[in-house]
């Protein structure tokens, strides 16, 4: 074997991704995150994730997707915390493993809203249905 068949350098490719999400709406649907759960199934170890939240808030069903898809993350998940991070983008920006805050920075979140309407009967069995899954969902996050 002579000295030029001899490997002296060997050559290792990383690659990292950084991603960045804005989250600048209403949480709505959960279809109309799909990229951003795409992203967040698939980012991994070495990538990092960094979520710009400002949010009003909204859907419960969709923020506690989003949740359990950034406990899944494989990648470290900053949240900035935006002028208006309420509710839901609050569940959200809570559920980062680290934050960013700055003079702007407000953060709310609450346990549940309700809305009026139906029989007094039904709506009391209703709303306290809906209280013990929110305080399990407030236990959960």
């Amino acid at each position: 074997m002579s000295d030029k068949d001899v490997q002296r350098i060997m050559v290792r490719h990383n690659t990292t991704s950084d991603y960045v999400i804005r989250l600048a709406r209403p949480i709505t649907e959960a279809d109309d995150f799909s990229d951003e759960l795409q992203v967040l199934a698939g980012a991994g170890p070495d990538d990092t994730v960094k979520l710009l939240i400002v949010s009003p808030g909204g859907s419960l069903d969709t923020c506690t997707l989003i949740t359990k898809a950034m406990h899944e993350c494989q990648a470290p998940i900053t949240g900035y915390i935006g002028p208006t991070c309420a509710s839901a983008g609050g569940a959200i920006a809570l559920a980062c493993d680290e934050w960013e805050v700055d003079e702007m920075s407000v953060l709310m979140i609450h346990t549940a809203s309700f809305g009026d309407g139906g029989k007094a009967p039904e709506v009391e069995a209703g709303v306290s249905s809906k209280l013990r899954q929110i305080r399990r969902w407030v236990t959960n996050t």
